[in-house]
């Protein structure tokens, strides 16, 4: 499990998403969760640049505000 190839799928499910497909039918998603909790401590920038990416694009698409509020708080750890 390579950071290439966490990167690779973070893409394709950025695009995934972007192009209006349901996020639970992403059929790699069980896939991209092993690899982000393999990545989870990361101190990586460019991964941790991905996420951020992602959680943007998911609290876009939620309009619960206590999920909102989760990935505020997430992207401002990653940030860091």
């Amino acid at each position: 499990m390579s950071k290439q190839e966490f990167m690779e799928l973070m893409d394709e499910f950025i695009e995934w998403i972007k192009t209006g497909n349901d996020v639970s039918s992403f059929d790699k998603l069980e896939e991209l969760f092993r690899m982000s909790k393999h990545f989870q401590d990361t101190e990586d920038r460019d991964i941790n640049q991905k996420r951020v990416e992602v959680l943007i694009l998911l609290k876009h698409m939620t309009d619960n505000s206590d999920v909102q509020r989760y990935i505020e708080r997430r992207i401002e750890q990653l940030g860091r």
